[in-house]
């Protein structure tokens, strides 16, 4: 459109992390041991019914198979697509749930999963899991817009996946999920984001 670069600024999606409430490694296994779930792995993915997540949502059945061991949660619309599918045993198709269900599987699941492979922008849930403490296992595809690539496991088949699932030890995160929150608080924060162009608008 020959427009100056000069008038140009990018406004990043992102999150409010003073709503999204950060659980610790050791707060997220003393919630796993009240609930009874201390031996038991869990991933969550959540998505809207949008083309790049059921795409997501279908290589992470196939992951799911080959980690039989593994418990993992889906939320969100995506979820009413699959509702009369044939599933893995250990998939939970939750759909959409209240903030307070959201926040309690994010204080208690081990991990989030980010298996996408098409779709344009930064994943918001991203930010989500990242805010809430969540380690991440996804494809470097899923961390467009992330520029530090050492807060995620990265995976980008699903043989890549299930072996990250497999060795992946709870305990052994902590580094990794305070970097993540505080990387996101730093840059993604609605907060950041609207300060940065409110300080364009008035001093250009």
């Amino acid at each position: 459109y020959q427009i100056s670069a000069e008038k140009i600024i990018v406004v990043p999606n992102g999150v409010d992390t003073h709503e999204i409430r950060y659980t610790s490694v050791s707060e997220r296994m003393r919630n796993k041991e009240r609930l009874g779930l201390s031996r038991e792995k869990i991933g969550v993915f959540m998505g809207s019914w949008h083309g790049p997540n059921l795409e997501a949502c279908q290589v992470l059945f196939q992951v799911a198979d080959q980690c039989p061991e593994v418990k993992f949660m889906l939320l969100g619309s995506q979820c009413e697509y699959f509702k009369d599918k044939k599933l893995p045993e250990n998939v939970a198709l939750m759909g959409l749930v209240s903030e307070e269900t959201k926040a309690n599987v994010f204080q208690t699941a081990d991990f989030a999963l980010n298996p996408m492979y098409s779709g344009s922008g930064t994943n918001l849930k991203m930010f989500d899991y990242m805010a809430a403490g969540l380690p991440i296992i996804t494809t470097e595809f899923g961390t467009r817009g992330i520029q530090d690539k050492q807060l995620f496991h990265l995976a980008n088949t699903t043989e890549e996946f299930a072996q990250e699932i497999h060795s992946f030890q709870l305990v052994n995160e902590d580094g990794r999920v305070e970097m993540a929150r505080k990387y996101v608080e730093e840059r993604f924060d609605w907060r950041v984001i609207a300060k940065v162009l409110r300080d364009r608008m008035i001093y250009r």
